[in-house]
């Protein structure tokens, strides 16, 4: 038996589906790839295309002759073990006020 065509399975008579809003929608958000490849590419050319130089490295020692003052860095208040578990403070937790 031969391979029946495709022409013959659809009726002449039903018309093609419409597009709807969904269809909109994905043509709409092939637009924006579109459009943001471009933008892509259009800031990606204004770099150039060579290496940038290295940063310089400082081999002087630092002003006042002596070495450089170790910066202080503040502690907490309260230290940093607050969860380490034991009793809550008091009025917290949905605890009754004494």
């Amino acid at each position: 038996m031969a391979a029946r065509s495709r022409a013959r399975d659809q009726d002449p008579g039903v018309p093609a589906p419409r597009s709807d809003a969904y269809t909109g929608l994905l043509i709409l958000s092939f637009l924006a790839l579109v459009v943001g490849a471009v933008f892509f590419y259009l800031d990606y050319s204004q770099y150039p295309e060579s290496k940038p130089k290295p940063a310089p490295t400082i081999t002087s020692p630092p002003p006042g002759g002596g070495p450089a003052p170790v910066p202080v860095v503040p502690k907490a208040a309260g230290g940093g073990a607050g969860m380490m578990g034991g009793a809550a403070p008091a009025g917290m937790m949905g605890g009754q006020p004494k």
